[in-house]
């Protein structure tokens, strides 16, 4: 059987679809590859339709709404350690970048109040987020 070059290149592409479709979300997004740090930072998230809901309680709850650019600035301000996180390969590092902001704003009270449920801002902002994008 004779393959042609354009069925070759039809398949290639349809297997290289299929590896990026299995492979988890943080990591299509990938640490370093240019692409959106919003999606980056949702991409740490392991319940996302969860922080879905919570960011759409938030947002309904503000008169203001940020865009996705005001929080990912809010959350990974420019020259951060966490905007520096977010340039480097792998999630561990975010996520603990991540974990770190959320005990420092318990500590400082930096939290607010979404339906009896109190949320460090970041937490907050990170559910805002999922909900934008």
């Amino acid at each position: 059987m004779q393959i042609t070059r354009r069925a070759f290149m039809w398949t290639g592409l349809a297997a290289a679809a299929a590896w990026l479709g299995g492979l988890p979300r943080s990591r299509r997004l990938g640490p370093g590859t240019g692409l959106d740090p919003a999606l980056r930072l949702v991409g740490c998230l392991d319940h996302r339709e969860s922080a879905r809901t919570v960011g759409r309680a938030c947002l309904a709850a503000q008169a203001a709404r940020p865009s996705v650019a005001q929080l990912v600035e809010d959350i990974a301000p420019p020259g951060s350690a966490m905007r520096a996180s977010l340039a480097r390969p792998g999630d561990a590092e975010l996520r603990a970048a991540l974990r770190s902001a959320v005990r420092r704003d318990f500590a400082l009270g930096e939290v607010v109040r979404v339906d009896g449920w109190f949320l460090s801002k970041t937490e907050a902002r990170l559910c805002m987020l999922a909900a934008r994008v």
